[in-house]
């Protein structure tokens, strides 16, 4: 059921992942904008696209893919120092985007 859904985002650069802390209950419209979830990359040169995929946590079985974007282009972000955007999810099970604001 989609309100009991305790979603977590993962975003990965080439061999660098990080991960946001669950938000547990977050159902469709999860927030992350509590604090605690920057992530800091090094981009490495050449590099220009992040792979964002949103999970959700469960506690007895294999946690469960909600939706990704394998190709998500970095170059706005390196050009303007900072995008805050919706990112479109492919695969998804629940969720068509999620916000973030990427710097």
């Amino acid at each position: 059921v989609l309100s009991k859904s305790d979603p977590y985002v993962v975003v990965k650069i080439k061999d660098v992942s990080h991960k946001t802390r669950t938000c547990n209950g977050g159902g469709a419209n999860p927030r992350w904008d509590k604090g605690g979830n920057t992530m800091n990359f090094n981009v490495p040169v050449g590099t220009t696209t992040m792979t964002i995929q949103v999970w959700d946590k469960d506690t007895f079985t294999a946690d469960d893919k909600m939706g990704t974007n394998p190709g998500y282009d970095l170059l706005p972000v390196m050009r303007s120092g900072h995008v805050d955007a919706w990112v479109p999810l492919k695969r998804c099970v629940s969720l068509s985007a999620i916000g973030c604001c990427l710097m």
